[in-house]
């Protein structure tokens, strides 16, 4: 008896231990006493080490037990797994099997844990065996341990059929699913898995959001952004996941909303600032990174290794030494600039700034030089124009026994080629080879590069046709090395076989070594429209009118399919008059092309007027009238029946993909069945096509379906289908149909594309765009777009690189642009060019203003510039004003006042003036007191004026 009182006394004081030392005293008294052999107190004593997460201390009172209970195995299986000594917790697992104990749920979902933590696939099916032999493989927390093991581990299949055989499974069951999925190389999969979790009544919640933003990022998926950040706000998790919105939109290449989001939040913590500084890195907004990392100095904000090397990199790539080496003083004042990290980053800037010495002198002094270091300062080395430094330093990392990765291969590589040394570059080759790394596509692409440019095509070919998948770089490999070495006919032949091969040609096709001429760029231009690249292809077209080259007949029919695809009449009135010009007008298929590109822009009676004025017309030329005909009904009709019966043409599929189209617009869905019915072809997707629109429509259900049989039956991997049906099901408010077409499209594993607005197509004035984010600065289009409007990014990005071109440094145009945004505006080869090619020219015209009176500090002197620098216009205007009533010393009054006076086309002002005059009883001087009138609308504002 009072010995149980003794053990009670220990145990009570065991119960209260708040330190180490406590208890080990009570472990010294119940050891002198000789209670330690009681098993209460013992396993009591167990778990006390064990809440100090001491388990060598609780494993030698552990083994000191006759027989430990289950629930103590647990606890110490448990308590092994949290420390992460998963082999100790799984040695443990098998003594408490040969001692023939019977694992109970809490023993197997530890034990499971790890074998994650460990690795062990092999004894993690082992323990999946013996869960499904006792049959405890239905309960939810062992088969959510399991799923998250199998996805950890690499096996999503095992993972699913785990996570399908479930009974009942909830919220963290679907979250570690979807973040097995979101980290797989299919993360698509992840997205569908949202979308079901929410079919069965699942609510995601804040950790499916956060888990599913690693699909997202690495997909690219802007939409699927959009979609997670509205449902965010809805559910009011936006202050908890901001950073990963940030994240998320910042690897999607929408830095735009990322900042949004930034400066929307109200508590940003050392990683909001992080994070945005590191999308600006990953989206090449070198300025906003320079000048965040400003901000987070002046506001305190702890500055980590990862933001000190995302500055460096962007000072780097600003090519800005003195904020370079302004970083490089903080990082030595806060004595981190010895880090690898930050070392590597600012070995990598100096070598960028032409400073190899202070590079190697860098390396020389880090005492952890691996294999990163060695492969940074290679690599920024041979981008600098040092392949000699780069390959001496190569030389140097192997005395240093260091195992070089396709990384450094890569930059060694490109320093051969630079140096045409192949005796360097198959040595590389070799050694590629015995490490199995030379099937890499970026590596061979730069081997194809290397034998190329050194003028070993027999190798460079080898390699290429060796590859298993080619992409556009490898072709432009090729195409460059030919080129380099004056081989400009195999340079077209391979060139010609990247339009064949359905890769789309990018802007290194047509590198600044190609021999440049028509055919090239009549086969870029088509390379683009094939690949549904409307906007690229009439890029080109600019482009090689701007390098003077002239258009040809095959230059035309190719560029025309573009400007109709895109809708843009403007264009496309601008290209007829330059078809005129060339005489091309009467060609028939300049003629198809341009009346299929009216109808499409909605101008049908210009398609008609070309159509009837054809002197010859071919089938094409029927079947694009017929087509552009939508709604004309008798008039379509005519016109099919004119084919068969006057001109005795047989219709094909796509003219009865028309009729049916044509039809199905007045909702004549009788006539379309008997015509279907009645056709001498099988119908094609084009004809089932133009049935389905007409049912969404006209909400037909039962004919939708009808036709989306018969489409998926000819195209079974098009989501398009899927999608339209899902869409006539969603406006019946059939939702469960519409769920569940939508369902089945995703786990098919298709995928429906971005689309995008017309309204840039039917407003295009009030249109305004943002600049191209490879040329200006986030902070700096905010700041422009608010001030100045226009049609296409194509002029202001050509006004920057005309001044890169001319060596103006990025900082200074960015300063110059912010200041005066009209810049932009300019024309960059007519306005710019001829005055930095003639500066003495430019300092005259700017005399000449400061001569008129206009002040070189005020906004007004740069419009006053612009006019003087077109001396033929400045007179025509000036004889208008006069004409008006306007003094010469009014003329000039007006001029200094509102320069603008002078961009008026000459039409307005004289119906400007006419109506202040005439009908308004004003005098000429009134004019001249108050310029700024001339800018008012004569139609709109001053006669709704009069009137009010």
């Amino acid at each position: 008896m009072q010995l149980k009182i003794i053990t009670t006394a220990y145990l009570r004081l065991l119960s209260p231990c708040k330190d180490l030392n406590s208890l080990l005293q009570v472990h010294a008294r119940l050891i002198v006493s000789g209670l330690q052999e009681d098993h209460s107190t013992s396993a009591h004593l167990v778990k006390s080490y064990l809440s100090f997460k001491k388990c060598d201390s609780a494993r030698f009172v552990f083994d000191s037990l006759p027989n430990p209970s289950v629930r103590l195995y647990n606890s110490m299986i448990r308590a092994y797994a949290s420390v992460r000594s998963h082999q100790e917790a799984i040695q443990l697992y098998h003594c408490m099997l040969s001692k023939r104990l019977e694992p109970d749920k809490y023993t197997f979902t530890f034990v499971l844990k790890a074998c994650t933590g460990a690795l062990e696939f092999k004894e993690g099916v082992l323990v999946h065996r013996d869960i499904v032999f006792r049959e405890l493989d239905y309960d939810i927390f062992i088969g959510t341990a399991l799923v998250d093991m199998y996805c950890k581990l690499g096996d999503l299949e095992l993972a699913r059929k785990v996570f399908d055989k479930m009974p009942k499974k909830d919220v963290i069951t679907w979250n570690v699913m979807i973040l097995g999925l979101s980290q797989s190389v299919n993360p698509q999969e992840a997205l569908g898995f949202i979308r079901n979790m929410q079919l069965v009544g699942m609510e995601p919640d804040l950790v499916s959001i956060v888990n599913l933003v690693p699909a997202v990022s690495s997909l690219g998926d802007i939409d699927a952004c959009s979609t997670i950040h509205g449902y965010v706000i809805r559910r009011g998790f936006d202050a908890v996941v901001s950073n990963g919105l940030i994240d998320m939109y910042s690897k999607c290449g929408n830095i735009d909303v990322a900042s949004q989001v930034f400066k929307q939040m109200q508590d940003r913590n050392d990683i909001s600032w992080i994070t945005m500084m590191t999308g600006y890195a990953h989206n090449e907004c070198f300025f906003e990174v320079l000048d965040l990392f400003d901000c987070m100095k002046r506001g305190n904000v702890r500055l980590n290794y990862v933001s000190i090397v995302n500055a460096l990199l962007a000072a780097a790539e600003m090519r800005d030494l003195r904020r370079g080496k302004e970083i490089h003083d903080y990082a030595r004042k806060q004595k981190i600039d010895s880090d690898v990290l930050i070392a590597t980053a600012l070995m990598t800037m100096y070598a960028k700034f032409g400073d190899p010495d202070a590079a190697k002198s860098l390396l020389q002094g880090l005492k952890g030089r691996d294999l990163v270091a060695w492969s940074a300062i290679i690599a920024a080395l041979v981008q600098s124009g040092y392949p000699e430094d780069a390959l001496s330093l190569f030389r140097e990392m192997q005395n240093d026994c260091l195992k070089a990765n396709n990384v450094t291969l890569m930059s060694v590589l490109s320093a051969c080629a630079e140096v045409l040394c192949p005796r360097i570059g198959k040595s590389v080759h070799c050694y590629a080879v015995k490490s199995h790394i030379d099937s890499d596509i970026s590596l061979g692409t730069t081997l194809v590069s290397m034998y190329a440019k050194c003028g070993f095509f027999a190798s460079a070919l080898t390699i290429f046709n060796r590859m298993p998948c080619k992409d556009i770089v490898m072709w432009n490999a090729l195409i460059n090395g030919y080129t380099q070495n004056g081989d400009p006919y195999h340079a077209m032949e391979i060139f010609h076989e990247v339009q064949v091969s359905e890769i789309c040609p990018d802007s290194g096709t047509l590198g600044t070594d190609f021999k440049k001429d028509e055919v090239s760029w009549n086969v870029l231009i088509a390379g683009y429209v094939h690949s549904g690249h409307a906007k690229e292809a009439i890029s080109a077209f600019c482009q090689m009118k701007l390098e003077n080259f002239h258009p040809n007949l095959v230059t035309i029919v190719s560029v025309l399919p573009a400007v109709a695809c895109l809708s843009s009449l403007t264009e496309g009135m601008a290209f007829h008059a330059c078809i005129i010009r060339m005489g091309f007008e009467y060609n028939i298929l300049v003629q198809n092309c341009l009346i299929d590109m009216y109808a499409k822009c909605g101008q049908l009676h210009n398609s008609e007027n070309l159509f009837y004025g054809m002197k010859s017309k071919n089938t094409v030329s029927w079947n694009v009238m017929l087509t552009g005909h939508a709604g004309l009904i008798d008039e379509g009709r005519t016109i099919f029946d004119a084919m068969c019966k006057k001109h005795h043409l047989e219709p094909g599929l796509e003219h009865y993909a028309c009729m049916v189209d044509l039809l199905g617009r007045a909702g004549l869905f009788d006539e379309i069945l008997h015509l279907i019915k009645a056709m001498p072809l099988e119908p094609d997707a084009r004809v089932w096509g133009a049935l389905l629109g007409a049912c969404k429509m006209h909400s037909k259900i039962l004919l939708a379906e009808f036709a989306v049989d018969h489409l998926l039956k000819l195209e079974p991997k098009n989501p398009t289908h899927h999608v339209v049906l899902s869409n006539i099901y969603a406006k019946s408010a059939r939702w469960g149909d519409a769920g569940d077409t939508r369902s089945k499209m995703i786990n098919t594993g298709l995928r429906k594309g971005p689309g995008w607005s017309w309204l840039g197509m039917i407003f295009p004035k009030r249109k305004r765009l943002t600049l191209s984010s490879t040329s200006y600065s986030i902070f700096l289009k905010e700041s422009i777009s608010k001030k100045v409007k226009f049609e296409s990014p194509d002029k202001p990005d050509a006004v920057f690189r005309l001044l890169t071109d001319y060596e103006f440094k990025k900082y200074d145009i960015f300063r110059l642009i912010k200041r005066s945004p009209q810049l932009i505006l300019a024309n960059p080869t007519k306005t710019l060019l001829p005055k930095l090619e003639n500066p003495a020219k430019f300092r005259q015209l700017v005399n000449k203003v400061i001569e008129i009176g206009f002040d070189p500090l005020k906004s007004t002197f740069a419009h006053a510039l612009v006019f003087v620098s077109r001396p033929n216009v400045w007179e025509r205007k000036m004889v208008v004003y006069r004409s008006c009533g306007l003094s010469e010393d009014e003329i000039w009054s007006v001029i200094r006042k509102f320069p603008s006076c002078m961009s008026f086309s000459i039409e307005k002002i004289r119906n400007t003036m006419d109506f202040l005059v005439n009908k308004m009883g004003w005098r000429p001087a009134d004019v001249a007191r108050v310029p700024s009138v001339l800018s008012y609308s004569w139609r709109r504002g001053l006669s709704q004026g009069v009137q009010l």
